[in-house]
């Protein structure tokens, strides 16, 4: 391998394990947000109307679940991007090319994996404005 390829790969490798690290760092403040939606709740029932205060109970409930999901979702391409970064620099100043393999498949695992979670979200957000359209014409043709 070319003295200049190595240098990208180095340069790449510091830069996927700085992101892998902020992904682990977001996803710890995704789940304790997660965790003080869940623990706030019980705050609720002391202020307003019992019927508000337990939907509201249940809403927080539920987001503070769906941001522990998301916190554990998070940690698959922090590890993807952790381990290829890890491998790239290993691999590539032991000149050992297995390592370096590894550690462009662990790339190409965190972009698939990426554009996989990007469809799911751009389906989920089709699929909220849609229902949200419907509602939104009920209401107002009522």
């Amino acid at each position: 391998m070319e003295e200049k390829q190595k240098s990208y790969l180095f340069e790449a490798a510091r830069w996927e394990k700085f992101l892998g690290v902020l992904t682990v760092i977001s996803s710890i403040l995704v789940a304790v947000l997660g965790v003080f939606f869940i623990a706030g709740n019980g705050l609720l029932t002391k202020s307003g109307p019992a019927e508000a205060a337990g939907t509201l109970k249940f809403t927080y409930v539920a987001s503070g679940i769906l941001y522990l999901a998301l916190a554990v979702v998070m940690q698959f391409p922090a590890k993807f991007l952790l381990s290829s970064a890890k491998s790239l620099k290993s691999g590539l100043v032991s000149e050992d090319e297995a390592a370096v393999t590894n550690g462009l498949k662990n790339c190409k695992s965190y972009l698939k994996f990426t554009a996989i979670y990007t469809l799911v979200g751009l389906a989920v957000a089709a699929v909220v404005l849609v229902i949200a359209a419907i509602v939104i014409g009920l209401a107002l043709a009522a």
